[in-house]
């Protein structure tokens, strides 16, 4: 839930690509920047970048809010977990 509770606060991310990062930051979000794990250059070139590229940023950041809003929000994931149980 950490990445998503950056994300509704508009901070762009930096994740590796496990788990279910990629499902959250991906080219449709466009909400931050996927790097391999554990390429800890990668990750450093990218925090770099983010911290760097103001445009980016500020893109990415407006981006994470509606990340959240569309496919995130409280509503929706309440909906999709009482459906997981009945």
């Amino acid at each position: 839930f950490a990445m998503l509770e950056a994300l509704s606060k508009k901070l762009p991310l930096v994740a590796t690509n496990v788990g279910g990062n990629s499902d959250i930051v991906n080219p449709d979000t466009d909400c931050g920047i996927i790097v391999d794990y554990p390429d800890c250059d990668e990750m450093a070139n990218a925090i770099n970048t983010l911290m760097n590229d103001k445009d980016m940023y500020e893109r990415m950041s407006q981006n994470a809010i509606k990340a959240i809003e569309g496919r995130f929000n409280y509503d929706k994931m309440l909906d999709k977990t009482f459906y997981m149980y009945i």
